[in-house]
This record gives C-alpha cells, structure tokens and sequence, in this order.
C-alpha cells in the first residue's frame, strides 16, 4: 500500500524551494535595476555636459570662419556682421547666448561674461558701421572663463575703400 502511494505522487517543489528561487530572483532585479539607473545617470550626464562643450567649440569653428572668409567685418548694434561675396552672416551678441543669422538661424547658449569687445586698429570700436579688425569675448563655461579671439586683416584695397565711403 504504502508502495501504490508513493507511484501516484506528483513531482514538484516545495514551499521553501520557492520562496529560495523568488528571494534570488528579486535580488538579482533589484541590482540588474540599481545598476541601469547608476550607468543611465551617468551617461546622461556626460552627454549634456559633452553637447554643452560641443556648442562652445562648433561657435569658435563657424566664427573663425565667417571672419577669416568674409571680405569685411562691420559693426551692428547688435553685434556684427560678416560680408562677403556669397552673402551676409550676420551675429548677435547677448547675455544667454548668441544668434547667427545666414539662410538659417542658429542659437549658440553661451554665457557671457562681459560684452563683446570691437576693435579697429587697436581702439575699441562701438559705431555701427565701423569696420572691425578684432573681435574679443569672454564667456563662462562650468566656472571657468574661456577667451575667444578673432583677427581679420584686410588688404589696403579694402580699408582705402571703406575709408572713402565713411567720409
């Protein structure tokens, strides 16, 4: 008799086998969870603080090359305007950040530190409409100043020119 019950019986887990594998279980989530948020944190952090410098660096890129490839640099009252025979590319300085104007406009958030400086032969020049030689900034990023500076050197041709028109 005790042989027929034994055949019958069911296999399966008991209880305690089943709160082991549920307790293992709910751990193993539980880190796989905490390691996602600590790794997903992180990378959000690093990819903001990486587009931040990025902004900085694709700005110094587009002004070295609008000053360097325009045929003059005139002063705005909003900042400056880069001509050349392929169009204007205009900026626009502000405390927040910096407009540039050409078939589209793009926004540069850059915090500045202190207005931008024009110059022309080694004065500062405030006059829209005055050719510009230097253009200095100063901006802030993560508590740190950083300095841009751009040159434009014309030719006689074009200063003899510009020079005629202001009088």
């Amino acid at each position: 008799l005790f042989r027929t019950i034994r055949m019958n019986r069911v296999k399966s887990y008991t209880v305690i086998e089943m709160l082991v594998v549920m307790l293992i279980s709910s751990l193993s989530i539980g880190i796989t969870y905490t390691c996602y948020t600590i790794f997903s944190n992180h990378y959000l952090s690093y990819k903001k603080r990486s587009d931040e410098l990025a902004n900085y660096i694709l700005l110094d890129k587009l002004m070295t090359k609008d000053v360097s490839v325009s045929a003059k640099v005139e002063k705005t009252s909003l900042g400056m305007n880069c001509i050349s025979k392929n169009g204007t590319i205009g900026y626009e300085f502000y405390d927040q950040y910096i407009l540039r104007r050409s078939t589209i406009v793009d926004t540069f958030y850059v915090v500045m530190s202190q207005p931008v400086v024009f110059k022309r032969m080694g004065k500062t020049e405030n006059i829209p409409g005055a050719l510009v030689e230097e253009i200095g900034m100063e901006t802030i990023y993560k508590e740190e100043k950083l300095y841009f500076y751009y040159k434009k050197n014309y030719g006689a041709d074009v200063l003899i020119r510009f020079d005629d028109l202001a009088i």
